[in-house]
């Protein structure tokens, strides 16, 4: 009798799973994704019923959607944004860093080397006179200087 027992959920689940990635994987931005992204980087927080009905359509697609695009890396996460000054940073600097060379190598060990400074919150490339642009919290003016 055991021979004709009905599939259980766990035997067909990985039937499915690979067809729910690939319809995932085909994701085209069209105008409703760019407002649930813009509005989502206004308001994380939102609910999905509220998200839904501001950009027009039911909540179960604008869930499916918001999934989607984290799956294919166009929502990378969900972030808090802190108020600098209130933890006791009260400046904001921006250093312009000059490189010797722009060599792969030398990128990557600037990044490494950024990257262990706990008050460097952000580094850009950019084109021009200086190579990268940091922007950093201080705690005092004076505390900018040896950086």
């Amino acid at each position: 009798m055991t021979a004709f027992a009905t599939p259980t959920y766990d035997v067909a689940r990985p039937l499915i799973r690979p067809l729910i990635r690939r319809v995932a994987l085909s994701v085209k931005l069209d105008h409703i994704d760019r407002k649930i992204m813009r509005i989502l980087q206004e308001d994380g927080r939102i609910t999905n019923v509220e998200l839904a009905r501001q950009v027009g359509i039911s909540a179960p697609p604008c869930l499916r959607r918001v999934r989607a695009l984290e799956e294919n890396g166009y929502i990378r996460g969900f972030h808090a944004e802190v108020d600098a000054a209130k933890v006791g940073y009260e400046i904001t600097v921006f250093a312009m860093v000059g490189l010797h060379s722009q060599a792969e190598g030398d990128l990557q060990a600037f990044e490494r080397r950024c990257q262990g400074w706990p008050l460097v919150r952000e580094c850009f490339m950019l084109n021009g006179e200086s190579t990268s642009s940091s922007r950093s919290w201080r705690v005092t003016s004076s505390s900018s200087r040896p950086f």
